[in-house]
């Protein structure tokens, strides 16, 4: 679920409220036209409820959003999660935020912020308490007493949004309270090894949504982070607290009914001990139904990941069927006509995928089971790819793979 953040327009001052995964808006009062990017993590801070004359004091969660694959030997399960956990060691504190983020506005965190933040552990660090709490969540899910858990192998995190956010506190006649509900902390209070750091700068921009080229308006989604000037025929991605310009392939396809484009993330890896360089190999590999030809021991092998955000398991299937049909795409200077929907997810965490993808394309499952501890995935190259669906009333569909997506899922993948 998305929360609510308040901010001010940087050109006018004006009141804006944005969905957390909002990246582009427009200024109701200027029309300023502006995609926020950070270098860093997101920070927010929920205001306080209580007036005081206390110097207030920030105490930082971590917030942590995605869905998790853990591979075990019978099978891959997939589970959403969104959680927060304190990102300090202090005793006495709420372990989490509860269900604070989703009821009460939050704003981010400003240079001209005046109140005491202590420094968050690195996420790391934060990471074994929250893959703790999951795992006992897990084992007392509705399994049967009886029925044999398989045996975890593996565990990644896809899609996964971090941020951090700042809970107020006051301390008065040597007591720690809460600056929300007011209520007393039962503990240590403040007594631990924390590092109080006044605010600064945090990363936090606002760059005008224009081609960087040619000055055009970029096109895009609110939540998208590849925008595209049809001007100049370029794509922008908007990592690293900038705009920059990134190449484009467009999927090859015989059908002229195509009329949406969704992104997907092209994907070159060094693997081992596994050999998976050509498409030769995935026939060996996954026993593919097809009688080898010589000429296919040039044709590189790729991982195809989709490059937007939807429910777990549609995304693993997705992912297997695209790379498995490894479908053919040609680098262009020219945007396609059609809608282009929007991109949720970065290569990075794409290629988080890439180890339970092995053991869904394997065949049989023992072939990754036998090497999976000595497993190594390098992404050595990776192209940005417009795949074309055919657009029905409740339905998208690749004409080439087969694949359909339903529509409303495309859209409540937008929410994880």
């Amino acid at each position: 679920m998305n929360f609510k953040v308040s901010l001010e327009c940087p050109q006018c001052g004006g009141p804006v409220e944005l969905e957390e995964t909002q990246r582009l808006f427009t200024c109701q009062y200027c029309r300023s036209r502006l995609h926020i990017t950070a270098s860093g993590d997101f920070r927010y801070w929920l205001a306080p409820k209580i007036k005081t004359k206390e110097e207030l004091i920030l105490i930082p969660y971590w917030r942590f959003r995605g869905f998790s694959l853990n591979i075990k030997r019978g099978k891959t399960s997939a589970r959403l999660i969104d959680t927060s956990c304190l990102g300090v060691s202090l005793k006495g504190f709420p372990v989490s935020l509860g269900i604070r983020t989703q009821s009460l506005p939050l704003k981010y965190i400003t240079p001209d912020m005046s109140h005491f933040m202590i420094e968050p552990l690195p996420f790391k660090e934060i990471l074994p308490a929250i893959q703790s709490r999951l795992n006992e969540a897990e084992n007392l899910s509705v399994q049967s007493v009886n029925e044999k858990t398989p045996s975890l192998l593996l565990s990644s995190y896809i899609g996964e949004t971090r941020s951090i956010v700042y809970q107020p506190f006051y301390l008065k006649d040597g007591i720690v309270r809460d600056a929300i509900t007011n209520t007393p902390l039962h503990g240590n209070g403040l007594s631990g090894n924390v590092s109080f750091k006044r605010p600064h700068d945090w990363g936090l921009r606002f760059i005008a949504a224009q081609c960087p080229d040619c000055g055009w308006d970029l096109e895009g989604e609110q939540d998208s982070m590849v925008l595209f000037c049809r001007n100049c025929n370029t794509a922008w991605s908007s990592s690293e607290g900038m705009l920059r310009k990134i190449n484009f392939h467009i999927a090859e396809t015989d059908d002229t009914g195509c009329s949406i484009y969704l992104p997907f993330w092209k994907l070159r890896a060094r693997i081992s001990p596994i050999r998976l360089e050509n498409f030769l190999d995935l026939i060996r590999f996954a026993n593919l139904p097809k009688v080898p030809r010589p000429e296919w021991a040039k044709r590189a092998f790729h991982f195809w990941v989709p490059a937007f955000k939807i429910q777990p398991e549609k995304f693993l299937e997705i992912s297997r069927i695209a790379t498995l049909a490894q479908m053919g795409s040609r680098e262009t200077t020219s945007l396609p006509s059609g809608k282009i929907f929007t991109t949720t997810l970065p290569s990075q965490e794409a290629s988080e995928i890439l180890s339970a993808l092995l053991f869904e394309m394997a065949r049989p499952r023992k072939t990754m089971i036998d090497c999976y501890e000595k497993l190594k995935i390098d992404v050595i190259d990776t192209a940005y790819v417009l795949v074309p669906f055919e657009e029905t009333t409740y339905l998208l569909r690749h004409p080439k793979t087969g694949i359909g997506i339903s529509k409303g899922l495309l859209q409540y993948g937008r929410y994880l």
